[in-house]
């Protein structure tokens, strides 16, 4: 027996499919903000260790332990 669809299934159908679109579109984003917070961090950790070394080679007397 074939199975047989009516107009209001494929609306149904298509409003399901929007919705997970939209919940697949939610999470993709919530993931990049989350991957630029994590990018953002990293640049700001490389920078310091970046001026850290600068310091360290041009003022070592600013960073020696006394």
């Amino acid at each position: 027996m074939e199975e047989v669809y009516t107009g209001g299934d494929t609306v149904k159908a298509i409003k399901e499919l929007e919705k997970t679109l939209r919940d697949s579109n939610s999470i993709a984003t919530k993931q990049n903000r989350i991957m630029i917070g994590l990018t953002i961090a990293i640049s700001l950790l490389t920078l310091a260790q970046v001026i850290f070394l600068v310091l360290s080679l041009f003022c070592p007397e600013l960073i020696q332990h006394k």
